[in-house]
């Protein structure tokens, strides 16, 4: 999602939820990026969530993610 920035006005920001028995850090999820992205699409700060906020069909509430 995109979240306010001063600098750049919005920068990307990952919302990870990881499987049970899933290992994975900050560091993998962005060199992961880097190297298969754009840069100006590389998130700038990555959050490991337990769940996603949803609505009652099942789409993800990206307004509550920004507020986060």
């Amino acid at each position: 999602v995109g979240r306010q920035d001063r600098l750049r006005g919005e920068t990307i920001a990952a919302f990870i939820v990881l499987e049970a028995a899933a290992e994975l850090t900050k560091a993998d999820v962005i060199t992961h990026c880097r190297e298969h992205l754009a840069q100006y699409k590389v998130p700038r700060t990555v959050s490991f969530v337990d769940s996603l906020p949803k609505n009652p069909p099942g789409k993800v509430l990206r307004k509550k993610l920004k507020d986060e």
